[in-house]
């Protein structure tokens, strides 16, 4: 669901009412969306997003946002979240459990090839996560908000290479991750 600042989706006002949030949310010329998988979907597909990453002790609020290309043709090279993190999700107490933060991290990087996806800027067929290696720098609090960021180094025919990284509210790097995307050959 895509949506505006104006919008009164209550994960977007979540967030505004958040400086540092608000700072990166405001910017002219974003493109602001509560995430493809936050949805419930029959199939079952996306079932980690929409049910059990997605509740009050969990990960309660989450919106997704990147810089709009200004070529309708351009990929997006860069797509940015903001997540809050709560008890549901610890490991240690008053931590975030680490496979957690891989989740969360391969999540935010495989937003890129969906978005290009839906863009028609890459082909229609899926794309799925051939590595993800995970580097754990520093606890994440829960509970906390954290930004994700992921982005475009390389495409290599039919493989996609994403850097992703979790940051604080100070800009320091918790945890990051070198991602490979494969367009698969067939439907799944």
């Amino acid at each position: 669901m895509l949506l505006t600042l104006e919008s009164k989706h209550p994960d977007l006002q979540y967030f505004l009412a958040i400086d540092w949030c608000a700072h990166f949310l405001e910017k002219i010329g974003t493109q602001i969306s509560t995430g493809p998988g936050r949805h419930h979907i029959t199939s079952g597909e996306d079932e980690v997003w929409s049910r059990t990453l997605n509740t009050s002790s969990t990960i309660p609020y989450f919106i997704v946002f990147y810089p709009i290309p200004q070529d309708s043709k351009s990929p997006i090279v860069e797509v940015y979240a903001f997540a809050t993190v709560c008890s549901g999700v610890q490991g240690f107490p008053g931590n975030v459990q680490g496979g957690i933060i891989a989740t969360l991290l391969d999540g935010i990087a495989g937003l890129i090839p969906g978005f290009n996806r839906q863009r028609g800027v890459w082909p229609s067929v899926p794309f799925v996560t051939a590595y993800l290696n995970t580097t754990y720098l520093q606890p994440v609090p829960a509970p906390g908000t954290v930004m994700l960021a992921a982005r475009t180094t390389k495409v290599e025919g039919r493989k996609v290479f994403v850097e992703a990284s979790m940051k604080d509210n100070r800009g320091e790097v918790l945890a990051r991750a070198e991602v490979l995307f494969i367009e698969t050959t067939a439907r799944l």
